[in-house]
């Protein structure tokens, strides 16, 4: 299938509130600027989760990972005449911004269910949470990021950091900022050029949509998503 018809023939699924609503999260997103979304690129239920989210949460901005030079593209999607040549096909190929996601983002411009589409980069954390910092729009402020950068906690090796997520370093700033970690329990992924069924290894997968708070670590919630199904490779 070619890049238009994937496009075309794309429709995110609204999951039902009742498997996606949380009283704690929708009281913390309505006292927070910044919610993180951790996702593992290349799923077509990550379209669903973030059409979902936004609807059901009334999220209004909604922040994407790859900077400014990703706006023409995301434009002409809205205008719903995508151009694929203002955008670097590795942004397909590596499943960071896939023809799905794209859809997505037309789909809710067209509804009206967010005012603003925002832009970061996707350099080092240090310099990522630095921009994220710099939005002006008023919260929530959904931030979709894959979920390396937006780790709750800190790997150590020999007890030392080894990994500060963009995550953590604005949640320093902002102590009540958001997370919300995807946590596949079956399936694959189309990521970085390759089909990987990553996600069949949960001794005791869950059927259904549900998100969990956490305890270990403070606005952190798991959102459970059944099965992935891997976007379509782009051609």
């Amino acid at each position: 299938m070619n890049k238009l018809d994937t496009f075309n023939k794309f429709t995110p699924k609204l999951i039902s509130k009742s498997k996606l609503y949380n009283a704690d999260l929708n009281n913390a997103i309505v006292h927070t600027k910044y919610v993180f979304v951790g996702e593992v690129h290349g799923a077509k239920e990550n379209c669903d989760v973030i059409y979902s989210l936004i609807t059901h949460y009334k999220i209004k901005n909604l922040a994407l990972e790859l900077g400014k030079d990703l706006k023409p593209f995301v434009d002409s999607c809205i205008s719903n005449k995508p151009n694929f040549d203002l955008i670097d096909s590795k942004y397909f190929t590596a499943s960071v911004m896939p023809l799905e996601m794209a859809k997505t983002i037309y789909t809710l411009i067209k509804e009206k269910l967010i005012n603003n589409i925002l832009y970061f980069g996707n350099g080092e954390e240090d310099d990522v949470a630095k921009e994220i910092l710099k939005i002006k729009a008023e919260g929530p402020v959904l931030c979709l990021r894959g979920n390396w950068h937006t780790l709750p906690y800190v790997f150590t090796e020999d007890g030392q950091p080894d990994h500060i997520s963009s995550y953590l370093i604005v949640k320093e700033e902002y102590s009540n900022t958001v997370n919300i970690e995807y946590k596949y329990q079956s399936g694959a992924i189309y990521n970085a050029g390759t089909g990987t069924s990553a996600f069949d290894d949960s001794k005791n997968p869950k059927k259904e949509y549900e998100i969990i708070k956490q305890s270990d670590y403070p606005d952190y919630y798991e959102l459970i998503i059944p099965k992935a199904t891997p976007i379509n490779k782009p051609s």
